[in-house]
């Protein structure tokens, strides 16, 4: 299965008009999840989604191949959302490249998936497919998920971070072991994250923004290509109050609503309406839109207007920005169904939205399930995930 940010075009699929099937109506899941489902939040992995229910239940769709999903499956995948096993409640949850992690409202970190790079915070074992405790670090108020890396913080806003660490994207030394991890840095204080391929971003609470790990195309937005395993200053002294980042690029939310993106931008992902293919410091988005939030995915970006309705950008190749089609945008282009959303995540090559009618709807690649409406069938327009309650 394809990792955070690889692009695979079938050709095969791109001539034929039957891999796109129109969205079917909704299905419940299977007997044990006869009760409508209702989530309040998603995160969405590489090639995977999961969502937590009001009552704090974690619910997980798409490729389980290591167990991302939380439950053993006979198959590698769930065309459906699945609960995650045990009797945890979780308040937030990260997915990653493989990997899932959740924060507990005690504020403790559990983690489930791959584990070949200590990402699930324990040197054991390979994989897991439900959640097992993470780092002992705590109290945390925040989890998210890299690529093959997690990042937490405490309540005190320092970030810790663990896992694949060959570009620095978890900070201090390649060799440190994830459970006795020093914080990614004494000096500055975060108080938010975001987790891309192999970098890692963090805001202060003055809104300004700082990248450590690979850099090799300005995804640290420091205006070189030098990766730095401690946090260096982005470019530009915007004033952020949002960061995301993409599988080589990353984008920020200005106070006055602008969007910002750097790093890679070869496919339209940073959404400037065309060159440059790389951009060191931040540039702004093209359109002269305002954002109330921002995700950035494998190679492409979206946000939520001001209005509630959700615009996309970058490549398309399965439908991931959600227009009708399967051309790839510089800019950004309006998501088509007249939706309005309160958020949005970007995975590999799908986007996943809660709407404000409180249902969440897919779309994009859905070869593993990822679309979530009981197919593997990959969507050009917003779908809605199975079992959910209607509105």
């Amino acid at each position: 299965m394809r990792r955070l940010g690889e692009l695979r075009i079938c050709a095969l699929c791109a001539l034929s008009a039957g891999c796109i099937e129109p969205a079917p109506r909704p299905v419940l899941p299977d007997s044990t999840t006869r009760a409508p489902l209702v989530l309040t939040s998603v995160a969405a992995g590489a090639n995977h989604t999961c969502g937590l229910t009001p009552e704090g239940a974690a619910w997980c769709w798409g490729w389980n191949r290591y167990g991302q999903l939380g439950a053993a499956l006979p198959d590698a995948f769930s065309s459906t959302p699945r609960p995650v096993t045990g009797d945890l409640k979780f308040a937030q949850l990260g997915a990653g490249g493989n990997h899932t992690c959740g924060l507990t409202p005690a504020r403790l970190a559990y983690c489930w998936g791959w584990n070949l790079s200590d990402q699930l915070g324990t040197p054991e074992p390979l994989q897991r497919d439900r959640p097992g405790p993470a780092v002992a670090i705590q109290p945390l108020v925040e989890i998210r998920a890299g690529g093959r890396h997690t990042c937490a913080r405490t309540d005190a806003n320092l970030a810790y971070c663990w896992g694949l660490n060959t570009d620095g994207q978890a900070g201090g030394s390649e060799d440190d072991d994830p459970r006795e991890r020093a914080p990614v840095t004494t000096e500055v204080h975060f108080t938010a994250l975001a987790l891309g391929g192999r970098h890692s971003c963090a805001l202060t609470a003055a809104g300004a923004a700082y990248c450590w790990g690979a850099n090799e195309v300005g995804q640290l937005g420091r205006g070189d290509t030098l990766g730095s395993a401690t946090p260096a200053p982005v470019a530009g002294a915007l004033t952020l109050r949002q960061l995301t980042a993409g599988r080589f690029h990353t984008c920020g939310l200005t106070t006055d609503d602008t969007a910002y993106c750097w790093g890679w931008n070869a496919a339209g992902q940073l959404g400037t309406g065309g060159d440059p293919e790389r951009a060191t410091v931040p540039v702004p988005v093209a359109g002269g839109l305002r954002f109330t939030a921002l995700a950035a995915g494998g190679v492409h970006s979206c946000g939520i207007a001001s209005d509630g309705t959700a615009w996309c950008w970058g490549v398309n190749a399965w439908g991931q920005l959600g227009d009708g089609t399967r051309l790839s945008r510089p800019a950004p282009a309006p998501v088509t169904g007249g939706l309005r959303f309160s958020a949005l995540v970007a995975g590999s090559e799908h986007t996943c939205g809660l709407a404000t009618d409180r249902a969440v709807y897919c779309w994009g690649y859905g070869g593993g399930g990822e679309i979530g409406d009981g197919t593997q069938q990959s969507r050009l327009v917003p779908t809605p995930v199975a079992g959910q309650r209607p509105q």
